[in-house]
C-alpha cells in the first residue's frame, strides 16, 4: 500500500494508521459474518497451533491453538481460539479437545441437516474428541487416520461416494500462517497478542469475499451496518 502510494509504511505513518483500521474493519465484518450463518453438509474440521513459546525456567511449551471448519463446495470458513494448550518437556502440540470446542460457538453453528434434509457430517484427521463431539451434536463423522499415515479414502455417506480428507481445512491453516507476519510478537503484555486472530479472520474475510468484485466497497458496506 505504501509503494503504491510513495508514502513511508513506517509504523505510526498515515499509510500504517490505515492499514490496522482496515485489517480491524475487515476481522469484525468476518466475525459477525460467520455469527449469522451456519454450517452444513460436509464440514471438514480441525485444529492448528498458530504459535508456541517456552514459559520462562521450564521445560514447558505452550501452544495458542486455533479450532476450524470448512463446508466444502462453499467459501465458508469459520474459525475459533481454544485458547493456550501446555506439552510438558518441549512436547508437541497437544490436540484439540472435545471440551475446548464445546465451549466455542461452533455447536451452535452447525446445523444438524442440509437444505435437503441430509444429516450433516463432520471430516476429521482422526483426533480423539470427534466421536464424542458428533455424538453430542447428532451428526455423523468420518475420518482419516494422520495417525497412521492416512490421509484419503473414499467412503458411501448418503448413497454417494465421498472422498475422506482434510486438505480444505488443511490449506485454510496454510494460508492463514502464511497471512500472519512473521515479525508480530506471539505475546503482548504477557498475554497471546490479539493481532494473531485478527490477521487470522483478516485472512478469513478476505478468502471469504475473494469472488466478489469490489472487496472495498463489500467491507465498506458491512462495516456500516455493524
Amino acid at each position: 500500500m505504501a509503494s503504491i502510494f510513495h508514502l513511508s509504511g513506517q509504523v505510526g505513518s498515515p499509510v500504517h494508521r490505515l492499514a490496522t483500521m482496515l485489517r480491524s474493519a475487515e476481522a469484525e465484518c468476518v466475525l459477525k459474518m460467520q455469527n449469522s450463518r451456519k454450517l452444513a453438509g460436509l464440514v471438514e474440521v480441525d485444529g492448528t497451533s498458530l504459535r508456541s513459546w517456552r514459559l520462562p525456567g521450564t521445560q514447558t511449551l505452550a501452544y495458542y491453538q486455533l479450532f476450524g471448519a470448512v463446508q466444502r463446495g462453499s467459501r465458508m470458513v469459520h474459525i475459533y481460539s481454544i485458547g493456550v494448550s501446555h506439552a510438558r518437556n518441549m512436547g508437541k502440540p497437544p490436540p484439540e479437545s472435545f471440551a475446548r470446542i464445546f465451549q466455542t460457538a461452533f455447536p451452535k453453528d452447525l446445523d444438524r441437516t442440509d437444505n435437503e434434509g441430509r444429516t450433516s457430517c463432520l471430516i476429521s484427521d482422526g483426533a480423539p474428541c470427534y466421536p464424542k463431539l458428533t455424538r453430542e451434536l447428532k451428526v455423523l463423522h468420518r475420518s482419516v487416520s494422520h495417525a497412521s499415515g492416512e490421509f484419503v479414502k473414499k467412503e458411501k455417506i448418503h448413497g454417494r461416494q465421498v472422498s475422506i480428507h482434510t486438505g480444505e481445512i488443511d490449506n485454510v491453516w496454510h494460508a492463514i500462517k502464511a497471512a500472519i507476519p512473521k515479525s508480530l510478537t506471539t505475546k503482548r503484555k504477557g498475554e497471546v497478542n490479539p493481532l494473531l486472530l485478527q490477521y487470522a479472520r483478516q485472512w478469513q474475510w478476505r478468502w471469504s469475499n475473494s469472488r466478489c468484485s469490489n472487496l472495498a466497497l463489500a467491507t465498506a458496506r458491512y462495516f456500516r451496518d455493524l
